[in-house]
């Protein structure tokens, strides 16, 4: 348990085998913030983790190349969830290997403008099951290289996705069979 924020700004986790950093079950207070040049080389898990706050990943860079770079499965984030580009700083969300939140629960907005997920020939981001109380952003910039999976999600504004890139050569690129938009 963090009885306040998680910050983890200006740092370098590296383990190329495997966990760069393991938060499973993690109880946070306040928000945890992965930005301002934050770089993970190795897996980052946050895998049935409950945050009070934000999960603010503006900026933070994720380094799994044709692995698992952020594991949020089961995630509960009582704020938002931002994998977006800081425009005052011109940093910008990327992960290099799929990010999972299957199962999350958001109590606001998921916010990815402007992020980058690259997974080539794999998942870039999967969201399977997802319910966001507020708006999905996949906008502004939003580049997606490997599938986007959001199946049985629900989103309780707006889902935009408007100036956005998703590709994928070997599969789908955006699959959103049985997602509920209530906006």
């Amino acid at each position: 348990t963090v009885g306040s924020d998680l910050i983890c700004t200006k740092a370098t986790l590296e383990n190329l085998k495997g966990d760069a950093l393991l938060c499973d079950g993690i109880r946070v207070k306040g928000t945890v913030v992965f930005g301002e040049h934050f770089v993970a080389k190795g897996t980052v898990r946050f895998l049935g983790a409950a945050i009070q706050g934000q999960l603010n990943c503006r900026g933070g860079h994720f380094q799994s190349p044709g692995g698992t770079a952020l594991v949020l499965d089961a995630i509960r984030v009582d704020g938002s969830i931002l994998f977006d580009r800081d425009p005052s700083a011109d940093e910008g969300f990327m992960a290099e290997g799929v990010v999972q939140l299957s199962g999350a629960a958001v109590g606001v907005d998921l916010i990815c403008t402007g992020g980058i997920f690259e997974n080539v020939g794999g998942g870039a981001l999967f969201m399977d099951g997802v319910d966001v109380k507020g708006r999905v952003r996949l906008d502004g910039g939003f580049k997606a290289k490997g599938s986007v999976s959001f199946v049985g999600g629900t989103v309780g504004s707006d889902l935009i996705c408007t100036k956005a890139t998703f590709e994928n050569q070997k599969n789908y690129a955006l699959l959103c069979d049985g997602i509920r938009v209530k906006g």
